[in-house]
C-alpha cells in the first residue's frame, strides 16, 4: 500500500487561519501542507517556488487578487489542480460563480478538519466534494434557471434520452423515481449513467450536477 501524502496548499489571507488549519491537516497520515499563501499573487509566487500540490484550499474574499481570480488562473496554469473553496460566503451566487470558473469542491469555514479531510477524500476519489448546505444551492440554482443557454457543442455529446435522464439527475428524486419518470428498467438507467460519465468525464452524480452547471446543458 502506497504511504504518499496528498499535497495541499492553502490560499487564506488570515494567517492564525493558515497555521491552525496547516497543522491540523498535517496531523493526518494522509495529507501534508507544502505551502500557503496570503492570497492570490502570494500564491503565484509560491508555485514558482514549489511543486505544484495536488488541491489547493483556497478563500474567496482576499485582497490584491480573490479566491475567483485564483481559480481562473489556476485553471488557466494548472489545470490538474483540483480546487477546494473554504469561505463563509455561502450565497447561491457566490457557489455558481465559482462552479463556473471551474472549482472541484465548496466547504464553509464553519466546518470541522473532519469534513475537510473527507472534502479531500471525496474530491481524490470522485472529482468533487460539495457540504450539505452547498449541494442543496446546486439544486435551487437549477430550479432557478440560472444557467446560461445550453451549447451546441457540448450538448451534442448526448443523445435525447441521455439529455433528459442527465436533467433528471440534477433534482432530487431517486434513481427508482427517474425510472419511473423515464419508463425504463434499472438496467436501462444504469447504461444512461455509465454513458453520461463516460462522455462528460466524470465519476458521479455530483460530477454530473457540476458539468451540467458549468457548461449550461441543463433548462430547468
Amino acid at each position: 500500500m502506497s504511504t504518499e501524502k496528498t499535497t495541499i496548499a492553502i490560499v487564506d489571507d488570515h494567517a492564525l487561519i493558515r497555521q491552525a488549519l496547516s497543522s491540523l491537516i498535517n496531523s493526518s497520515d494522509a495529507y501534508l501542507v507544502t505551502f500557503d499563501a496570503s492570497n492570490g499573487i502570494d500564491m503565484q509566487q509560491q508555485f514558482s517556488r514549489h511543486q505544484a500540490p495536488e488541491i489547493v484550499l483556497l478563500d474567496i474574499a482576499m485582497p490584491e487578487m480573490d479566491g475567483y481570480e485564483c481559480t481562473l488562473w489556476l485553471k488557466a496554469h494548472y489545470p490538474d489542480v483540483k480546487i477546494l473553496v473554504m469561505s463563509v460566503n455561502d450565497s447561491q451566487e457566490t457557489l455558481y460563480q465559482m462552479v463556473k470558473a471551474g472549482v472541484n469542491g465548496f466547504v464553509l469555514k464553519e466546518s470541522d478538519i473532519e469534513e475537510i479531510l473527507r472534502a479531500f477524500r471525496e474530491i481524490r476519489k470522485y472529482g468533487y466534494y460539495f457540504s450539505a448546505r452547498m449541494q442543496g444551492h446546486l439544486t435551487a440554482i437549477i430550479k432557478r434557471s440560472l444557467m446560461p443557454q445550453p451549447s451546441l457543442t457540448d450538448s451534442t455529446l448526448l443523445n435525447q434520452q441521455e439529455k433528459r435522464f442527465l436533467e433528471l439527475l440534477c433534482t432530487e428524486l431517486s434513481y427508482n423515481e427517474i425510472c419511473g419518470i423515464m419508463h425504463i428498467s434499472y438496467h436501462t438507467l444504469d447504461n444512461y449513467r455509465d454513458a453520461i460519465y463516460r462522455k462528460l468525464h466524470v465519476k458521479s452524480r455530483t460530477g454530473s450536477v457540476l458539468y451540467a452547471v458549468k457548461h449550461g446543458l441543463v433548462q430547468v
